[in-house]
């Protein structure tokens, strides 16, 4: 039974869970996921956060569909980068995790958000490079470093983790190319889909601009539901009661 194979996994993740010093974790169920696994989450002490939305591409459709798929203005950009020598290559090392980190670390100061802590990032790439379940790419003009990403994979799809990029960067278009060598080597490799992680397209979001980057490259919004639980009592029974906008209706009981 689908159910209590899903009930035992996530027991079974909670009690690792217990073990660490974890504060929250937010998972993330599936655009098409049925009310049996909500209701799991639900059961296991995980409350419903927020619907929020992905910017996910069909990557398997082959590169001449992908170029067609993509707005016109994209492919000329896309164009000028190379033409301009920006390259992009993999660079799986501890070492080029630390140059991204610097580099995302900057643009979070330039945009204007919190960055994940350093520990965390590395955390993240020694477990799941363990797996071969992530890879980490460089787009660079001179050997300077202007563009960045951490892809996490998991089965058919690939997830845009972590970006960053310079201004200098921005200016050679080198996150266009960096995007356009990720969606179409992906999608050799037998990937189905990209996904982008989250977007906005409202226009007083500070995502909208990010995400009309993203919807350049034929992506699609995409809703996915998102679920916390976290080790302290006292702050699961508060996240318990969210605003009951938050709910659907079959999770507020109506």
């Amino acid at each position: 039974d689908r159910a209590v194979a899903w009930d035992l996994t996530i027991k079974a993740f909670n009690d690792a869970l217990s073990k660490m010093s974890v504060g929250a974790i937010n998972l993330f169920a599936p655009p098409a996921a049925p009310e049996d696994l909500f209701n799991v989450l639900k059961k296991n002490g995980y409350n419903y956060f927020r619907c929020k939305y992905s910017p996910i591409l069909d990557i398997s459709v082959g590169k001449d569909a992908l170029w067609r798929t993509i707005d016109r203005k994209n492919r000329n950009v896309i164009r000028y980068a190379i033409k301009n020598g920006v390259t992009v290559e993999t660079g799986n090392s501890p070492e080029d995790l630390y140059d991204f980190y610097g580099l995302y670390a900057l643009t979070a100061d330039r945009k204007h958000f919190k960055p994940n802590p350093l520990n965390v990032m590395r955390s993240q790439y020694e477990v799941l490079s363990k797996h071969g379940l992530c890879d980490l790419w460089m787009a660079r003009r001179d050997n300077e470093l202007m563009a960045g990403a951490f892809i996490w994979k998991y089965k058919d799809t690939v997830y845009y983790a972590y970006g960053a990029s310079s201004k200098k960067g921005w200016a050679y278009k080198a996150s266009n190319l960096l995007n356009w060598e990720l969606i179409t080597r992906y999608g050799a490799d037998n990937y189905r889909y990209y996904n982008m992680w989250e977007g906005s397209t409202d226009k007083s979001s500070p995502l909208y601009h990010m995400t009309a980057f993203k919807l350049s490259f034929g992506a699609k919004m995409v809703p996915t539901h998102e679920f916390i639980r976290v080790n302290k009592k006292l702050l699961n029974l508060l996240l318990s009661f969210p605003p009951r906008r938050l709910y659907h209706k079959w999770l507020s009981g109506e």
